[in-house]
């Protein structure tokens, strides 16, 4: 079984980046872990000029992207609940960094 996480591939030849969720178990939820991951990869990409796209998927066949990962944020105290939500936030900060020229 592989660990849940994020790969990045870019063919630079043609300027996409392809983003992929890897959390098939979990049908692609992300847990704060991958939304770290998630928004330092995405952010990377955000800082490449030769990007013309980004595609982003979800491994496997059962699910796109399932959203936040419902049974860790159950655990999650006020303190862990208030870092998870910056997770998200960083998240949505980095995708809207993405600056395609659209």
């Amino acid at each position: 079984m592989l660990l849940a996480s994020i790969e990045v591939r870019v063919d630079r030849e043609v300027g996409i980046a392809f983003v992929t969720i890897h959390n098939e178990r979990k049908l692609n939820t992300l847990n704060s872990a991958l939304m770290e991951e998630f928004a330092l990869a995405v952010g990377g990409l955000a800082r490449d000029e030769t990007l013309r796209a980004v595609v982003l998927s979800g491994a496997g066949e059962r699910a796109f992207i399932g959203g936040a990962d419902v049974d860790e944020m159950a655990q999650l105290d006020a303190i862990s609940a208030r870092c998870n939500l910056s997770a998200m936030r960083s998240q949505r900060d980095a995708t809207s960094a993405l600056d395609l020229g659209f």
